[in-house]
């Protein structure tokens, strides 16, 4: 899910900008100054925002319907469970799994990536959620995508701090914040460490050409009907 943060770090980072272009890679619009930036670009398509912790309910709700197997890996032991949990108790279903590795930073350890491997393999999930953060997610994603193929692992999202916010840890903004763009000075104001990152987030507003590396854009963003699409063509 592409906010401002992550369209900069792309910006000076070749590997992420790659993975994030990858033809196999779905890029959604999460953050109200892309979403704005897009809208004047091009102002004669329809664009919607799908932002990380509103898809993860509405994948689950897919999971859950369809009868797959859902695993949520990161975050912090307690909210990884209280995710899970919560999300087993708003869907009624059993097949969601969760498993927090300890904090390790990126390249993994090939113990710690044989570890995550295994959790895989003895599930076999349908759908994984990752959350380890931008760039741990996406680069951890992408490197081991035969793995994840091969073990019948049909999508993996990287959604980062959605699962705080399932779980409580951390509380969104109010809508009316959202819509005006502020759901990012609303973070600050709750996390102050923020404030640093934040402001390297305000460069998105000067830019002019700063989506021009993008080649791809979802437009109408319809994931969920894909997924459910998918799920049908596989039942039958």
């Amino acid at each position: 899910t592409l906010n401002s943060e992550i369209l900069l770090f792309a910006q000076n980072n070749k590997k992420f900008k790659s993975i994030i272009n990858d033809k196999n890679t779905i890029v959604t619009i999460d953050g109200q100054w892309i979403l704005f930036a897009l809208k004047r670009k091009y102002g004669n398509i329809s664009l919607v925002k799908n932002s990380g912790s509103d898809l993860i309910y509405s994948i689950t709700d897919e999971v859950a319907k369809n009868n797959k197997k859902l695993l949520i890996i990161g975050s912090s032991e307690n909210s990884n469970k209280k995710a899970v949990d919560k999300l087993k108790n708003i869907t009624e279903y059993n097949n969601i799994f969760g498993y927090s590795p300890p904090f390790s930073n990126y390249p993994f350890s090939k113990e710690f990536n044989q570890k995550i491997q295994n959790i895989i393999s003895k599930i076999k999930p349908d759908v994984i959620i990752l959350a380890f953060g931008v760039p741990k997610q996406e680069f951890w994603a992408y490197e081991n995508r035969e793995f994840l193929k091969n073990i019948g692992v049909k999508y993996i999202t990287c959604f980062g701090g959605a699962v705080d916010m399932v779980a409580g840890k951390v509380k969104r903004a109010p809508k009316i914040l959202q819509k005006l763009g502020f759901e990012g000075i609303y973070r600050v104001i709750l996390e102050p460490h923020r404030l640093k990152r934040f402001i390297k987030t305000l460069k998105i507003i000067v830019l002019k050409e700063n989506l021009n590396h993008l080649k791809k854009i979802f437009l109408d963003l319809k994931i969920i009907l894909k997924l459910k699409k998918a799920f049908q063509q596989r039942k039958n």
